[in-house]
């Protein structure tokens, strides 16, 4: 966040629903009673935070990063973090490549289990299981999901976060080969990746650990006069939640 945007911050969550609370030994604000709680009243199309899938809500301060999560737990453990460690720099050094000229972060959304991105099972109109596609990448140890922007275009990276470089080689071919055709299922038959948000490409970046990125240009879709939507981000974020991103899971014989 912009330093001067911070005082703003904690008077904009309490106007919009959220509690404040110091109980975790850091202040906090929070939405929901229950981790990953659904509340489909709370969606609204210019909050962050609910627009989409209106989870419920814990969000706080380290700095002038804004760290939000649908889990206590999963904020307690930022919070708790002494400092950014290897997978986070690696990831980091992904969003700051002069590749991507002026564009700025806007929001990023981090992974830490490759299975989530393993196949479900498909049923056919027998009721009877379907092959499940291969995965397309080695495992990875972190994945992040990235939203930048400089207002006159969007860029949705996919950062896949590993140890060995020829990993991470092997990880941007499966990408540049295969991302856009990937099938998205929840879309309906026959839709992939591509025919929503086009082509994009790859490339390694990193010292040790390796970023194996896969980079999608859109252009921004104005949403109303408070919301703008970054087309690739969304796509590729309500594609993992679906579990539709196969080529992302862990490769199958």
């Amino acid at each position: 966040l912009d330093p001067a945007a911070l005082p703003a911050v904690g008077p904009a969550l309490t106007a919009n629903g959220y509690a404040r609370s110091e109980e975790r030994g850091f202040p906090a604000f929070w939405r929901g009673e229950e981790d990953g709680s659904f509340d489909l009243s709370r969606m609204a199309p210019d909050d962050p935070f609910s627009f989409g899938l209106p989870l419920s809500s814990r969000i706080a301060l380290k700095g002038d990063l804004l760290i939000q999560s649908s889990h206590w737990p999963v904020l307690e453990a930022v919070m708790a973090s002494p400092g950014p460690g290897p997978a986070l720099m690696a990831m980091a050094g992904a969003l700051d490549l002069p590749d991507w000229g002026g564009r700025k972060l806007v929001q990023a959304t981090v992974y830490s289990d490759p299975m989530a991105f393993a196949p479900g099972i498909q049923l056919s109109e027998a009721l009877v299981p379907g092959a499940a596609p291969p995965g397309g990448v080695p495992f990875w140890s972190n994945l992040m999901i990235a939203d930048l922007s400089d207002g006159a275009s969007d860029l949705t990276l996919v950062v896949l976060v590993y140890t060995a470089k020829g990993d991470a080689e092997r990880a941007a071919g499966a990408m540049a080969a295969g991302m856009a055709s990937n099938p998205i299922q929840s879309q309906g038959d026959g839709v992939t990746v591509g025919d929503l948000i086009g082509s994009g490409r790859s490339l390694v970046a990193g010292t040790g650990p390796y970023t194996a990125i896969y980079a999608v240009e859109t252009a921004p879709v104005a949403k109303g006069p408070t919301m703008v939507e970054n087309r690739g981000y969304l796509v590729l974020t309500f594609a993992a939640l679906a579990r539709d991103l196969a080529i992302l899971g862990p490769a199958t014989p």
